[in-house]
């Protein structure tokens, strides 16, 4: 796939710049007013952190095997953005040329996975977690988004 497919990409330039949103946490006042607070999951808390998956038990091998596999991406640019609240409330993409599907994307940050489920829907937090991964790409140079549907 390539990034040239225009339902698969968005332009960065057609979003206003919203300010320096590149620190570890990040605290968004959604429409009713009520904050979520966001923490960017790091080779330093990964341990400490819920990592949002199916699997709630840390313990579950299934959980340590996705917690290795995402450590070793970070030196990739994987980026892990999540609610501080338990539960489905986040966003994981990196770099499209680092992305573990084969796409041909390169200077675009892919999106693999934006999940926001349960009672966390209806409140705008899948926009505030995009708008982080706006924000974050248009700091670092990137030309766009893509993503792959599944």
């Amino acid at each position: 796939m390539t990034a040239e497919r225009s339902d698969m990409v968005v332009d960065l330039s057609i979003f206003c710049d919203e300010g320096n949103e590149s620190e570890k946490e990040r605290k968004k006042l959604n429409q009713e007013g009520m904050i979520m607070e966001y923490i960017q999951v790091t080779r330093e808390n990964i341990e400490k952190e819920h990592i949002c998956c199916a699997i709630s038990n840390n313990k579950d091998v299934q959980v340590s095997s996705k917690k290795a596999w995402l450590t070793n991406r970070f030196d990739d640019g994987l980026v892990f953005l999540k609610s501080t609240e338990r539960g489905k409330c986040f966003i994981e993409y990196i770099p499209a040329e680092n992305a573990w599907n084969p796409i041909d994307a390169d200077g675009y940050m892919y999106i693999d996975c934006l999940w926001v489920s349960g009672s966390f829907k209806g409140h705008g937090y899948s926009n505030d977690l995009l708008s982080a991964c706006i924000s974050d790409s248009k700091e670092k140079g990137k030309k766009g988004l893509c993503v792959c549907p599944r």
